[in-house]
């Protein structure tokens, strides 16, 4: 699941809003690299 789960956040991160997204996932405690 956790594979799963990476491959969603890659393909929402290679949009033009990478930087709001970074920024949601970091409100949501993930670590974004």
């Amino acid at each position: 699941m956790e594979v799963l789960t990476m491959k969603l956040i890659t393909a929402i991160v290679n949009k033009e809003d990478s930087k709001n997204v970074c920024n949601e996932l970091i409100k949501a405690k993930f670590y974004v690299t």
